[in-house]
C-alpha cells in the first residue's frame, strides 16, 4: 500500500505525541493539527496487521487509538478496470459439520491454509442458507517483504453464528478490496476496489459466487466514502472535498444521490441517531459535536464545555443525547488526575450530565475511539484502564468496556490486546482483537459476545505464511 504524505504527517504527529507524553501543544492547536492531516481518514472494519520481525510498510495509523483508521483515497489518476474476475476458489459440497443444513453427504474436515483461519470449503447454496448475524470477511495476507516467493492470499470467508467458517472466493493478489455492505442472503456485497498499492478506489459490488467485481456510479463525488445504510435502504456518504467542507450525501434505495447538508470538518465517523433521523459527529478540535438533520440538512454544533480539555464522542444514548469521555488538559501529568469522566450531552439542550467520573481500573477513551451501540442505551468503546502513573501521550487502548446506562462493565477480550474494532447486531458484541498498537500489528481474531458476555470464537488469528506476513482484515456482520 502506497503512503502519501498525509499518512506520514499523520504517523509523526502520533509519534511525537507519545514522545512528548504530557508535553502537549496548545489542545485547539494540536487538535487541528491532527485533524487535517487526518481529514480524509475515515474509521472502517479493517486493519493491517504484520506478525514476526518488525518490517517496513503501512500499519494501521491510529490504531493506537483503539481503532483503524483508513485513508479516504483521492480521485483516482486512471481508473481501475469495471470488471474484475479471478478465479474461484474450489467449491465441492459435501455436509459441513455444522452451519446450514445441506443434501446428505460426508463430513468434512475444515482444510488449514496459511494465512487464513481454519475454514470449509462452501457447499451450493450456502448463501441463500445465510442470515441476519452471518460475518463476511475478506483476507489479504501477503509476506512483508516484497522479495519472498511467498504467494499471496486474498479470499472471503462466510462465518456462521457458530464460527464454522466457509472459503467462497479468491480474489486477485493484485487488488485491493474492502467490503461495505451486504444483505443475508444476497450472492454480492457492495465493496470499495482498486488496484493494491495504487491511490483511488471504486465503488461497486462483488460476486461472492465467482469474485467478479463491477463498478456502481451512483453519481457522488469522487472520492466519497461509504458510511452506512439505513433500515429503509438508503445509503450514506461523505465526502471530503479539498478545500471545502466534509458533505454528507443520501442515496435511496433505487434512487438517485442527493446532497443531505455539511458536516464540516470532522475527526471520527458520523454516528446515526436510534430513530435514524440526525446524524453526529465529533469537531475537529475534540470540544463539541456537529449535529445533522438527515431530511432537512439543518446543521447545528453543541458545545461540550470542555475548555482547554477534549472529549471522544463514543455513540448516541437515545434519540436526544451521546455520550462522551472527556478530559482536562490542565493539571498533573498522569491522566488519572485530568479528571476523565463520561457525560451525557443533551443535543437539543446542549445540557450536560456527568455519568461517573473515572478513575483507576477505569476506562479512558481518547477523542479517536470509535463506539458502537450493542442494544438501546449501551454502548461499547476501546479504552485504556487507567491506573495511577500512565501519562496522556503513552496511552494504548487495553481493553473494551460497556456502559450499560447506568454501570460500566469490562468486556473480555484476548490478553495482550491492544487493537480493537467492534461492530455490534442483535444485541450481540463482535470484538476484533490484536496486539502491536505502538509497533508491528499481529494478525487479528474475530470473537462474539452474547449479552451476558459470553464468547464464541468466530475467527481465530491466521497463522503467517511461514515469513513474516502483512494481513489486511475487511469485515462486517449481514443485516
Amino acid at each position: 500500500m502506497t503512503r502519501d504524505i498525509a499518512d506520514l504527517l499523520a504517523d509523526a504527529v502520533d509519534d511525537r505525541a507519545r514522545t512528548l507524553s504530557g508535553l502537549l501543544p496548545t489542545p485547539a492547536a494540536f487538535a487541528l493539527t491532527r485533524a487535517r492531516i487526518r481529514r480524509r481518514r475515515i474509521v472502517r472494519h479493517s486493519v493491517e496487521t504484520g506478525v514476526g520481525i518488525a518490517a517496513s510498510g503501512a500499519v494501521a495509523a491510529g490504531a493506537w487509538l483503539g481503532a483503524h483508521v483508513d485513508r479516504t483515497p483521492a480521485p483516482p489518476a486512471q481508473s481501475p478496470s469495471t470488471s474484475v474476475t479471478p478465479t474461484p476458489a474450489p467449491t465441492p459440497a459435501p455436509t459441513p459439520t455444522s452451519g446450514p443444513t445441506t443434501s446428505a453427504g460426508p463430513a468434512v474436515t475444515p482444510t488449514a491454509s496459511p494465512g487464513l483461519p481454519t475454514t470449509l470449503a462452501a457447499p451450493d447454496g450456502l448463501l441463500a442458507t445465510t442470515g441476519p448475524g452471518w460475518v463476511l470477511a475478506a483476507y489479504r495476507s501477503a509476506p512483508a517483504d516484497p522479495a519472498s516467493s511467498a504467494a499471496v492470499v486474498h479470499t472471503v470467508v462466510a462465518i456462521a453464528p457458530d464460527g464454522t467458517r466457509y472459503r467462497l472466493v479468491d480474489l486477485s493478489a493484485d487488488q485491493s478490496v474492502e467490503l461495505l455492505d451486504w444483505r443475508a442472503g444476497d450472492t454480492r456485497a457492495r465493496v470499495s476496489y482498486g488496484p493494491w498499492g495504487v491511490d483511488g478506489s471504486l465503488t461497486g459490488w462483488l460476486d461472492l459466487r465467482t469474485g467478479a467485481l463491477t463498478h456502481d456510479d451512483l453519481g457522488l463525488p469522487a472520492g466519497s466514502a461509504y458510511e452506512g445504510r439505513l433500515d429503509d435502504g438508503t445509503t450514506l456518504w461523505t465526502a471530503n472535498l479539498d478545500p471545502g467542507p466534509v458533505q454528507l450525501w443520501a442515496v435511496p434505495q433505487g434512487g438517485s444521490a442527493r446532497l443531505v447538508g455539511q458536516l464540516g470538518d470532522h475527526w471520527t465517523k458520523p454516528r446515526v441517531s436510534p430513530s435514524q433521523t440526525r446524524v453526529a459527529a465529533l469537531a475537529p478540535t475534540a470540544d463539541s459535536v456537529v449535529v445533522l438533520d438527515l431530511a432537512t440538512g439543518a446543521r447545528s454544533t453543541v458545545d461540550l464545555a470542555v475548555p482547554g480539555g477534549e472529549c471522544a464522542l463514543l455513540g448516541w444514548l437515545d434519540d436526544r443525547s451521546v455520550l462522551v469521555s472527556c478530559f482536562d488538559h490542565a493539571g498533573p501529568d498522569p491522566i488519572v488526575q485530568r479528571n476523565p469522566r463520561l457525560v451525557q450531552v443533551d443535543v437539543d439542550t446542549s445540557a450536560r450530565t456527568t455519568l461517573t467520573t473515572l478513575g483507576v481500573g477505569q476506562p479512558f477513551a481518547l477523542n479517536g475511539v470509535v463506539g458502537v451501540t450493542v442494544r438501546p442505551g449501551a454502548i461499547a468503546f476501546p479504552a485504556y484502564t487507567l491506573d495511577a502513573v500512565i501519562p496522556m501521550g503513552d496511552v494504548c487502548p487495553n481493553s473494551v468496556w460497556e456502559w450499560s446506562g447506568a454501570a460500566l462493565q469490562q468486556v473480555p477480550v484476548p490478553p495482550g490486546s491492544d487493537t480493537f474494532q467492534l461492530a455490534a447486531a442483535g444485541g450481540n458484541l463482535d470484538v476484533a482483537a490484536s496486539a502491536g498498537c505502538a509497533a508491528r500489528i499481529t494478525p487479528p481474531s474475530l470473537t462474539r459476545l452474547a449479552p451476558d458476555l459470553s464468547p464464541t470464537v468466530l475467527a481465530p488469528a491466521p497463522d503467517p505464511l511461514g515469513v513474516t506476513t502483512q494481513t489486511t482484515l475487511s469485515w462486517l456482520i449481514a443485516r
